[in-house]
């Protein structure tokens, strides 16, 4: 019994020794291929895929422009031109209060003085010239020393602690460099960018992304340093053309401070005016057909469409001038095709036009 309990250890022993040899050969076999299940398929080495997603951000038309961000109760959006492999522009399309100091200024520009009140604004534009608008509202308002200040002022422009009823949208171009970079995982990383630096500091905005998504119509961030929606911002590429239509478009809507039309196909309809389009519309972002499109409110319903329907900006929007003048009779300030994610319906032209 002995001798046949010693031939089976044997026997066990040599098939484990066997299992243990065939699966040292399939491990050292799979090193020796350099197995690496970070690398994207289709793509033979990271550098490679790496060198993809740059040649898919260059779009020679168009800027990838984030969904709707906030910043401090103020809405914003940052778009990014990928040049070369090194630079890029960075738009920022942002919701910015008129200053007391800027509206002072339009005044002057505007307006025929003697040389009394010309002298008197030129010396309250020196004065508030180096303050921040938010805490010379305050000063003015609340601190009773400087009532002869803000008496003298208001002979001009209105002085409120809330600042105008309008804001600006514009584009800020600023040339920076980026880089596409990582051994295993991709990221997007722009070099001593002001704008993004700033954003940043403010835990609004990162400079610093890992790639989570990319194609030809989407791209998706993660920021390495927080977490919040800012930080992991969703962008499309919009054509550039399209989206200055877009901004001017946005302008009008915000800013204009005249009284208009609200006009489809050439017909006035009565029963709409821009504070209610103002007050209701939204911004998105087409992924598919790359557009920026305006969304009306449901308290805005024109002719049975308006609610229902998207509009595009058309690209022969009027740009609006920096000191938000009125203009002459019959002006179109901008213009929209009705659009249902497809297609633009020429059919169906909304106009807002100077009254």
């Amino acid at each position: 019994m002995k001798s046949k309990d010693t031939m089976i250890m044997k026997r066990l022993n040599i098939v484990n020794y066997l299992l243990l040899y065939i699966l040292g050969i399939v491990l050292f076999t799979g090193c020796e291929k350099g197995y690496d299940y970070t690398k994207p398929e289709g793509a033979p080495t990271r550098a490679g895929y790496n060198m993809q997603v740059n040649k898919t951000l260059q779009k020679k038309d168009s800027i990838w422009v984030t969904d709707q961000l906030n910043k401090r109760s103020r809405n914003f959006r940052i778009g990014f031109e990928f040049i070369n492999d090194k630079d890029v522009r960075i738009l920022d399309w942002n919701f910015v209060m008129v200053s007391l100091r800027e509206q002072l200024i339009a005044v002057l520009d505007q307006a025929q003085f003697g040389s009394q009140e010309y002298f008197e604004l030129l010396e309250l534009i020196r004065i508030v010239g180096g303050l921040n608008d938010t805490r010379l509202r305050d000063l003015l308002i609340n601190n009773s020393a400087n009532a002869s200040i803000r008496k003298a002022m208001e002979k001009y422009v209105p002085v409120s602690l809330s600042g105008p009823p309008y804001q600006y949208t514009h584009l800020q171009s600023q040339s920076k460099t980026y880089n596409i970079n990582g051994d295993f995982q991709t990221n997007l990383t722009f070099d001593t960018e002001s704008l993004l630096s700033g954003l940043k500091e403010s835990r609004e905005f990162d400079f610093d992304f890992v790639i989570e998504k990319i194609s030809s119509q989407e791209l998706e961030l993660y920021g390495h340093y927080g977490s919040n929606a800012n930080r992991n911002p969703r962008l499309i590429p919009v054509a550039t053309n399209d989206l200055q239509a877009a901004v001017n478009a946005a302008n009008v809507m915000n800013v204009y401070p005249g009284a208009v039309n609200i006009k489809l196909n050439s017909k006035v309809i009565a029963d709409v005016d821009l504070l209610a389009i103002r007050k209701s519309y939204e911004l998105t972002n087409d992924v598919t057909n790359k557009k920026v499109t305006f969304k009306l409110g449901k308290d805005v319903n024109i002719a049975g469409i308006g609610s229902l329907g998207y509009w595009v900006a058309r690209p022969n929007a009027y740009t609006l001038p920096a000191d938000a003048a009125v203009q002459p009779t019959g002006t179109v300030l901008c213009s929209f095709y009705l659009y249902d994610g497809a297609v633009f319906n020429q059919n169906n032209i909304l106009e807002i036009v100077a009254k």
